[in-house]
């Protein structure tokens, strides 16, 4: 991948999540998480970036003990559902998305 395909994917990406997280258009209403790889931080795709309104939290490229969401997102998710009983799968997938969207208000993870 390099920076122009980046651009390319980012802005469809963008528009899609916005439809699904109607809360993303406000500017600053997320935090958007990527490596260092080269394509991340070439020809501008910082400047591109913060011109669309994103907040970045960079870290090591393919730093795999680093990621964010086992940090801040799973742990309260796990506490959330520890000692809980559920029907079934559907409704532990509701418990959960209702748990990711609470932390996505608090921004306590994206």
């Amino acid at each position: 991948m390099n920076a122009a395909r980046y651009m390319e994917i980012f802005t469809p990406f963008r528009k899609s999540l916005r439809k699904v997280r109607p809360h993303y258009a406000q500017q600053g209403s997320g935090i958007f998480v990527h490596d260092n790889a080269r394509p991340h931080t070439v020809n501008g795709i910082k400047e591109f970036l913060a011109k669309q309104g994103v907040v970045q939290i960079e870290h090591p490229p393919f730093s795999l003990d680093l990621n964010p969401p086992d940090f801040f997102l799973f742990p309260p998710l796990k506490l959330a559902l520890v000692r809980k009983r559920f029907d079934d799968i559907s409704d532990i997938q509701r418990k959960c998305d209702k748990d990711f969207e609470l932390h996505l208000k608090k921004k306590v993870f994206l």
